[in-house]
């Protein structure tokens, strides 16, 4: 566990009051303040229900020793400015901010409190006083301030605390929140001529608690709620990120910059991807450009953007071109996911490119993605680009399949796209090594798993001369020759091959969407009906067959096997010539 500085349970009082020295900050960072009135609502009748039976315990019986209630934990680190910033626990801090400011109005406003001795505990948590007579210098000195880049209610909640009200016409959650929040008081507390209302005040500042976790640095306060957060909307990598940035910018780039960045990230959202993702395909053409080819390097995502020094000695987030290549990655991703197309470029409408790229969606892992990533920010911008793009695919998909039927280590594989990355952004036509295949490497395809051999259907069935459109964006791998057997079928002489031969590569097919039928007499023909309707060449063949059994089974393997071989060195010498 990284150094904690303090973690020790205190009273609201203590923890707030010790923001007359080391005041609050919401970093740029953090998301805008979003609480919802169900869940102030649900932290105001928590305290409630907490002074109540407080009240009637103590009233039940004179002897009874107090009870506390444990509002959670708060984790923060002390920055260069003194200031505590805030990693974990703004929102609870800001409503209860919000709480304070209500109550104190209260108190303000209302005659029965106006002697109420308290109040001044609470300006000590709210304002910064005098040190000497402790009076508020000025209601528009908080301690607290928040520099969330994406809160433009900032203002509003200044002004709330300000000046005790929120107009009614406002709508941010600063406003809704703090009139709920006066409703619920005057509601709730403001009986038994005021001394619910004292009750409930002092045990809110005497009672409850909080445990702060204070860390020596904002990695080491990082890594401490990474490890004991589970609930909320926890803060990302990317809003780190975006934050470090936003602060590296002028004045007159950052809100050029914040609007792409919100427009690329509800693109993002919209296609079911995270902005996450994006940075993980950067970091590899960041990789690429700085020559780093280490294939047992564990690198962190955070760690790399953050600390990372380049070969020039900068860090990676002080790229000036980051958010342009973020966007790039979005295009190529989008028409990989979702067969998208980009506004003027006519590649993202070639079928020979969109139908490798959806091979490549569709593999294993994404280690057969990041080539095609870094090529494509590399190169895109240069002269012949979808010409050089096809052929740099098709032997991108033979290089990748080629690795895994020789059963090549992970290591081997990463080294060798690691060296392809770097060539890469070198060349638009790279230096690509491709080992050499016979049909021997298939005789024991044990290694192969069932996800790699959907990847060799899917080559399949677009290497088919007769494919002349994409895929269906759902298709399923179908085993030919039922899994599922039933009584006397197949035949008890043969049950024993069977179970071997429905595993094998010949017995698989993609289909639209798989019959569900057992292997029973005929079965074949029934499924032929489907093999006929299909939209996949590939498939669409199978229904020329008259039966399929073991020998089917075999040969099939062999012809399939053969064909990728064939398919994979076709797509190699064309890019080698």
């Amino acid at each position: 566990m990284p150094d904690i500085i303090a973690s020790k349970r205190e009273t609201i009082l203590a923890f707030f009051d010790a923001s007359r020295q080391h005041e609050f900050l919401i970093p740029e960072y953090q998301r805008p303040y979003e609480w919802r009135v169900d869940e102030v609502t649900d932290l105001f009748y928590d305290l409630k229900n907490f002074n109540d039976d407080e009240n009637s315990r103590k009233t039940e019986d004179p002897n009874y020793k107090a009870d506390d209630y444990f509002l959670g934990t708060i984790i923060y680190f002390q920055n260069a400015n003194g200031q505590r910033e805030i990693v974990d626990g703004q929102q609870r801090i800001i409503s209860l901010f919000l709480l304070f400011r209500a109550i104190y109005e209260e108190i303000s406003t209302n005659a029965i409190l106006q002697n109420f001795a308290r109040a001044r505990d609470i300006e000590r948590i709210i304002w910064k006083t005098d040190n000497v007579n402790g009076n508020i210098i000025s209601r528009d000195q908080l301690l607290i301030d928040t520099e969330a880049i994406s809160d433009n209610s900032k203002n509003i909640f200044v002004s709330i605390i300000s000046e005790g009200k929120a107009e009614d016409k406002l709508r941010d959650s600063y406003s809704v929140n703090y009139r709920t929040i006066q409703e619920l008081i005057r509601k709730e507390l403001l009986i038994d001529e005021g001394n619910f209302f004292k009750n409930f005040v002092v045990r809110l500042l005497d009672a409850t608690y909080v445990l702060p976790i204070e860390s020596t640095t904002f990695d080491a306060t990082l890594e401490i709620f990474e490890r004991i957060n589970d609930r909320g909307r926890q803060l990302t990598e990317t809003d780190i990120f975006k934050s470090k940035i936003y602060v590296e910018l002028d004045a007159e780039n950052r809100n050029d910059f914040i609007s792409r960045w919100k427009d690329l990230e509800e693109k993002v959202t919209s296609i079911g991807e995270t902005m996450r993702t994006l940075f993980i395909y950067q970091m590899f053409y960041i990789r690429a450009k700085n020559n780093d080819i280490s294939a047992a390097r564990r690198i962190s995502l955070r760690r790399f953007f953050l600390n990372e020094k380049l070969k020039n000695g900068s860090l990676p987030l002080k790229n000036s071109e980051l958010i342009s290549d973020l966007e790039k990655i979005f295009e190529l991703v989008n028409v990989m996911k979702k067969r998208g197309t980009i506004a003027g470029k006519l590649w993202s409408r070639n079928f020979e490119i969109t139908k490798l790229l959806d091979i490549l969606w569709k593999a294993p892992n994404d280690w057969w993605r990041y080539s095609a990533v870094v090529y494509y920010l590399a190169n895109v911008d240069k002269e012949n680009f979808p010409n050089e793009f096809v052929k740099f695919l098709r032997k991108l998909v033979a290089t990748i399949s080629i690795f895994y039927s020789l059963n090549l280590t992970r290591s081997e594989k990463k080294r060798n796209l690691l060296i392809l990355n770097v060539n890469s952004v070198n060349s638009i036509h790279p230096i690509i090594e491709t080992p050499e295949i016979t049909l021997e490497a298939f005789a024991n395809d044990d290694h192969l798993t069932k996800k790699i051999l959907k990847t060799f259907l899917h080559e399949l069935a677009y290497g088919d001369p007769d494919q002349k459109a994409m895929l269906p964006v759902e298709w399923e791998v179908e085993y030919i020759f039922p899994k599922k057997f039933t009584p006397n079928y197949p035949p008890e002489s043969e049950v024993i091959y069977m179970r071997k031969a429905v595993d094998k590569f010949g017995n698989l097919a993609i289909l639209d969407k798989k019959p569900k039928l057992s292997a029973i007499p005929g079965f074949f023909q029934r499924k032929q009906m489907f093999y006929k309707n299909t939209s996949i060449a590939f498939t669409k063949k199978l229904a020329d067959l008259e039966d399929f059994g073991i020998d089917t089974i075999s040969e099939r393997t062999q012809a399939m096997f053969e064909t990728l071989i064939e398919l994979w060195y076709s797509w190699v010498e064309g890019y080698d010539q």
